[in-house]
């Protein structure tokens, strides 16, 4: 009995820890959105001021300073907002006008006011250092509250099988040592296991760190994050986390940044986030 509960005690953080498992969606499913959401005419309009993006929704105008990210995928142009994605068949272009769109859109994220550029890889150990860091700073009452009820527990029923026989307290201390080494080694596991399945395709080659910005360039696309939109900035041993929302953040690896960089980089971001806290 004493050991049943203990399992349970040690579970609640192991549970609170492990990610979401991620729902899949079948192809019937997306065919089915498609046809409820995304199968009605489109129109596409651009000129060197602005462009519009016509549905039965309505019409969205942007100007091209709104760009926030390009994505050149097999088959569609994928141009991002601040709040939205606009997804654009490259069968619906003529090779002119395509090659005329790509290049507008590289105009548009694009400036001359570059400070300095480095190469970068995000690696599975600095994605698990971001994202064990984003969930203690975010839910530290949580994670104590749930940490310490399991010790407590640990200790209680650990004390009961110290009472009891020799093999009672040898399967304590390892059952004790097993639960730790879920929470610290386990942990890391399961975002390493994240990282490899779902985020290897995702990754940027370098980043370029201007006055306004910083560009994230990979093979087939572009992500501009504007210094204005960042509203925090944490720090771990291994990575800086750039956070534009509460839970969305971009992860800088520190190991490929030189100490100069780092240096410009960190004065760079603490006087974006005053004039952000001004705004």
């Amino acid at each position: 009995m004493g050991l049943s509960l203990l399992v349970v005690f040690a579970a609640v953080p192991v549970g609170l820890l492990t990610p979401k498992r991620e729902i899949k969606t079948s192809t019937s499913q997306l065919q089915s959105e498609y046809r409820r959401h995304f199968s009605d005419l489109r129109v596409f309009e651009m000129d060197d001021s602005n462009w519009k993006y016509k549905s039965s929704h309505g019409e969205d105008v942007h100007s091209w300073a709104d760009l926030g990210g390009i994505q050149d995928n097999n088959r569609v142009f994928v141009l991002s907002t601040d709040f939205d994605h606009y997804v654009l068949p490259k069968s619906a272009f003529t090779p002119s006008d395509l090659q005329g769109l790509q290049r507008r859109c590289d105009q548009a994220v694009s400036v001359p006011t570059k400070i300095f550029a480095f190469a970068t890889e995000l690696r599975s150990a600095d994605y698990a250092s971001a994202q064990i860091s984003h969930g203690w700073r975010h839910r530290r009452s949580t994670m104590v509250l749930w940490y310490s009820l399991g010790v407590a527990g640990l200790v209680f029923f650990g004390a009961r099988a110290v009472e009891e026989t020799e093999l009672g307290r040898t399967l304590y201390l390892v059952f004790f040592a097993m639960v730790f080494l879920v929470l610290i080694v386990g942990q890391r596991l399961l975002y390493w296991w994240h990282f490899k399945s779902r985020l290897t395709h995702a990754r940027f080659d370098s980043v370029e760190v201007c006055q306004d910005r910083l560009r994230f360039l990979g093979a087939r696309r572009t992500w501009v994050s504007k210094l204005r939109w960042i509203e925090r900035v944490d720090e771990t041993r291994r990575v800086l986390m750039l956070y534009i929302s509460a839970n969305r953040f971009w992860i800088l690896p520190k190991a490929d940044l030189t100490g100069e960089q780092l240096k410009i980089l960190r004065e760079q971001l603490s006087l974006a986030l005053k004039s952000n806290a001004r705004a």
